[in-house]
């Protein structure tokens, strides 16, 4: 949350390069160096219906740019972001274990980040693993999507007293394209007074969050 007028600017400048043709070169190093710095976006948490989805024996997808499926096995969405080596689950129907009391010793940062996030959705620390894996274009394609909302809501206010009808309502359709799932949060007392705990299982939907309120 220090970095977060940073990180919103970063991924909104990601964005714009995004928009550019012939700029692809220049796109895929600029990602690279936004998720080394900041780690990947947490799709498999954040596109479905519920970040549990783990005791679950379907996922359920609400309308997103990745996914056309209403539905599809666990076990065949899990593949989607672990395409160089599944992590050591066991999984029948709704009945799931993660084994992460391996002893290697390149295993320890897999307990340690299953330890530390073990009050959270089992996806989540899922999501921080080493073998955790996330689509170019998916990525591409999110940055895009922020961009567009940035400069449809700017072109919007700029220009709604002299603009036609069709791009008054261009823009308005731009804005409302800003989609995605809203952040779940718990009550919970602060100091004896009762305050609100948002719940962000992704950094998508952490950064998508910190842009809505700055718009």
């Amino acid at each position: 949350m220090k970095e977060a007028e940073t990180l919103v600017v970063e991924a909104l400048n990601l964005g714009r390069l995004a928009m550019k043709r012939g700029e692809e070169e220049e796109l895929r190093s600029a990602i690279m160096r936004f998720v080394s710095k900041y780690g990947l976006l947490g799709f498999m948490p954040a596109i479905p219906t519920t970040p549990e989805f783990m005791y679950y024996d379907a996922v359920y997808l609400p309308k997103n740019h990745f996914l056309k499926e209403e539905m599809m096995s666990t076990e065949d969405y899990l593949s989607l972001f672990f395409p160089f080596g599944k992590p050591d689950i066991y999984k029948n129907k709704t009945a799931t274990q993660w084994n992460v009391t391996r002893k290697a010793p390149s295993e320890n940062k897999v307990l340690a980040v299953a330890m530390t996030f073990a009050d959270e959705p089992m996806a989540m620390g899922m999501s921080l693993m080493p073998d955790y894996a996330e689509r170019y274009e998916w990525l591409a394609t999110q940055f895009r999507d922020w961009a567009f909302m940035l400069v449809s809501t700017f072109l919007f206010y700029e220009y709604k007293d002299s603009i036609d009808d069709f791009s008054h309502e261009l823009y308005q359709q731009g804005m409302l394209a800003f989609g995605g799932k809203a952040p779940t949060y718990r009550i919970r007392m602060y100091d004896d007074k009762p305050g609100m705990l948002w719940d962000f299982y992704s950094l998508s939907l952490t950064i998508q969050t910190m842009f809505g309120h700055r718009l």
